[in-house]
């Protein structure tokens, strides 16, 4: 009974990932090098930009601290984005961070598409997620209280 009900998940998942665009897409870029940050302060220049990998770990756990929506950091799109805000200290290697959750509908729902990380200073990192993704997860406070960032070395 239980793995019918994984399975419906699953595909369920599939069937969302194949109609709707649920990230933007990790290559495209952070316009600027300025951005319309209302939780920097505005006008900071984009130290990185790159795609953050999903793998288990608690090294370093640390939960979204906040979240804001944007136009114009994420993607071209002209659709609304999500991005989250961890607060951090990564060493300066943004190389090392990785995302994960403990719920396994969220992990199949991130593990199909790239994340794309970035970052104002040394001490924080923002996900960009599609607001569809973070409906389906359960709103943009769901996705803070089970979405975390952690470091591989």
């Amino acid at each position: 009974m239980r793995w019918t009900r994984l399975v419906r998940v699953l595909v369920v998942a599939a069937a969302l990932l194949l109609h709707t665009t649920v990230f933007a897409v990790a290559g495209s870029p952070v316009l600027g090098p300025e951005a319309d940050d209302p939780g920097s302060g505005g006008g900071q220049a984009v130290l990185w930009t790159q795609t953050i990998e999903q793998a288990s770990g608690t090294q370093n756990r640390t939960y979204a601290s906040s979240y804001y929506q944007s136009q114009t950091q994420c993607d071209n799109d002209p659709d609304w984005d999500y991005i989250f805000v961890y607060n951090l200290n990564y060493q300066q290697n943004p190389d090392s961070l990785r995302y994960y959750s403990f719920d396994p509908a969220i992990l199949v729902r991130l593990g199909a598409i790239e994340v794309k990380g970035f970052a104002f200073t040394w001490n924080e990192c923002r996900l960009c997620v599609g607001d569809q993704t973070v409906f389906w997860i359960g709103g943009p406070d769901a996705f803070k209280a089970k979405v975390w960032l952690h470091q591989v070395y």
